[in-house]
C-alpha cells in the first residue's frame, strides 16, 4: 500500500515538473532538501555508505556552482 502511494505521489511530481518551470524548480528544491537531510542522518549516525551515496549525488551541484576544483587540482571522486 504504502509503495502505491509512493508511485502517485512521483507521478505528480513529475506532471509538475513538466507542466511549468516553476513546478520543475521546486521538486528540484525537494530534491535537494531531501538529499541533505539523508546527508545529516549519515553524518549523525556514522554510516559511512549513506555518507558516500549522498556526496556523489551532491556532486553535480557542486559543480555546477563552481565549488570544485579546477583541472590542475587533484581530482575527488567517491568510490566503494
Amino acid at each position: 500500500m504504502f509503495a502505491e502511494h509512493t508511485e502517485v505521489i512521483a507521478d505528480a511530481m513529475k506532471g509538475a515538473a513538466n507542466e511549468s518551470r516553476t513546478g520543475r524548480l521546486w521538486i528540484n528544491y525537494l530534491e535537494q532538501v531531501s538529499l541533505l537531510r539523508l546527508f545529516i542522518r549519515a553524518e549523525r549516525t556514522g554510516d559511512w555508505d549513506l555518507h558516500l551515496y549522498c556526496v556523489s549525488r551532491m556532486i553535480p551541484f557542486f559543480h555546477a556552482a563552481g565549488h570544485l576544483p579546477t583541472q590542475s587540482q587533484p581530482d575527488y571522486t567517491c568510490t566503494k
